[in-house]
């Protein structure tokens, strides 16, 4: 049945109950009316609140998708400008959906490659919530070391301290200290030995090298430190602290296994890495101690840092003893880790940064009698030389936000006849940082 308005020309109505052949003519309320104006020959469908079960579904319908009007019904779960259920908090991942509650949360750097981390979970309107992804907010360093000989400038610290520098492109240190009474156990140099390329600074002009030796003085034209053959063997006693009962109370750096098993459930202010006692004790002796420590907070969305260095010492190949051995540790006190970061992985042992792990590891490469790199570094020559590593690389791990402090020591163990060096550069933070047991602690630059 189909009810039809008719609206004359005066403005009056004719109402025409029509049966239809599809079925019972039944006299109800009609799901549509169709005005139909004589005067211009439109007609407009107008959509009663009716239910749409009455048993017609003829034109009116039709009329009401044209319209695109709501259908009146008060429904929660319908899509407003649809008409199509809302089935966002069913449970299941629906078309036009990218998570419902708690299905399908997602890594940010899945979403974006600027992040670096967070997880988007999912929000009320089942798409990403993304406001715990957080991007890296590490400064891209600008070397600040071309014309100064400041030994942390050196290795790309605290250059906020010259003007054209800032937070936005310098590691800015909140404390600083350099023990190291007699000045000729480091230099500030632009190149170390004879070799063009070999040992030149990684980043920026100039690169810090510290010694259980006492070295001479740079060339003052070109930065370069050139030693004398077989100078590290013997070397010179340099004018730093000497001790018999270990390193002093007032360095962080301690011997004290801190993890069971290590690098896990470390103990505080102890040696995580366990890589340490082995090394020395509290009464082994220790001779012309260089010591630098420094505090920075570490950037949002940044988990790490880097520093790169290579090895040379005079005990090679002869004197290559675990009790008689130059020290280098890098120490670190965050709350990620507290312990010496640079060790070696041999499977899933630990194994420190010292001669015979080095040669065993095959790092210890450069050997001073024939290797051209070592030439004028004072470990080469054929008399008892030494030798040396190329560029390791040491990575360790820190939190966004927390103030991080590192610390530097090297010493003679046990002897000061013969003398080791280390040179250091390139601090830089790392977004993604480094796993404990897998990629942090040394590593051979490819």
């Amino acid at each position: 049945m189909r009810t039809i308005r008719t609206r004359l020309g005066s403005g009056s109505y004719i109402t025409v109950l029509l049966c239809l052949p599809c079925g019972a003519c039944v006299l109800q309320q009609p799901n549509g009316t169709t005005d139909i104006n004589l005067d211009t020959g439109s007609e407009t469908t107008q959509i009663s609140g009716a239910d749409s079960s009455s048993g017609d579904t003829g034109s009116s319908s039709s009329g009401a998708e044209a319209s695109g009007s709501s259908s009146g019904a008060n429904d929660s779960d319908a899509d407003s400008s649809s008409g199509a259920p809302n089935l966002c908090g069913n449970g299941n991942i629906d078309p036009g959906e990218a998570c419902d509650g708690n299905l399908n949360p997602t890594n940010c750097t899945d979403l974006d490659p600027e992040y670096n981390g967070g997880t988007a979970m999912c929000g009320p309107d089942c798409q990403y919530d993304i406001s715990m992804c957080v991007r890296c907010e590490a400064p891209e360093l600008a070397p600040c070391d071309a014309d100064n000989d400041d030994p942390f400038n050196a290795i790309e610290l605290d250059c906020d301290l010259n003007p054209g520098w800032d937070h936005g492109n310098s590691v800015s240190l909140s404390a600083r200290n350099l023990d190291s009474g007699d000045p000729t156990a480091l230099r500030v140099l632009s190149r170390y030995g004879n070799h063009p390329s070999a040992f030149t600074p990684r980043a920026g002009e100039r690169a810090l090298l510290i010694s259980t030796s006492s070295l001479p003085p740079v060339d003052p034209d070109t930065g370069v430190l050139t030693l004398d053959p077989g100078s590290m063997s013997p070397g010179v006693n340099n004018g730093n602290p000497d001790s018999n009962t270990g390193l002093p109370d007032s360095v962080i750096v301690k011997a004290q296994p801190g993890g069971n098993p290590a690098l896990m459930q470390c103990a505080p202010d102890k040696d995580c890495s366990n890589t340490l006692q082995g090394q020395w004790d509290d009464t082994s002796n220790v001779y012309d101690l260089f010591y630098v420590e420094f505090e920075t907070v570490v950037p949002q969305g940044t988990h790490g840092y880097e520093l790169d260095l290579a090895f040379f010492t005079a005990h090679y190949p002869d004197y290559n003893e675990s009790d008689h051995n130059d020290i280098f540790v890098l120490w670190s006190q965050s709350e990620r880790y507290v312990g010496n970061v640079t060790y070696l992985r041999d499977g899933d042992k630990l194994e420190p940064m010292r001669l015979p792990e080095l040669v065993a590891a095959g790092w210890l490469t450069l050997d001073g009698t024939k290797a051209p790199e070592l030439a004028g570094t004072g470990f080469h020559g054929q008399d008892k030389p030494g030798g040396g590593t190329r560029w390791l690389t040491v990575a360790g791990p820190a939190t966004p936000g927390e103030s991080l402090t590192l610390a530097i020591a090297a010493f003679d163990l046990n002897e000061a006849i013969f003398d080791s060096a280390l040179l250091v550069d390139n601090f830089r933070w790392t977004c993604s940082g480094c796993d404990l047991g897998v990629d942090c602690g040394l590593r051979l630059q490819q």
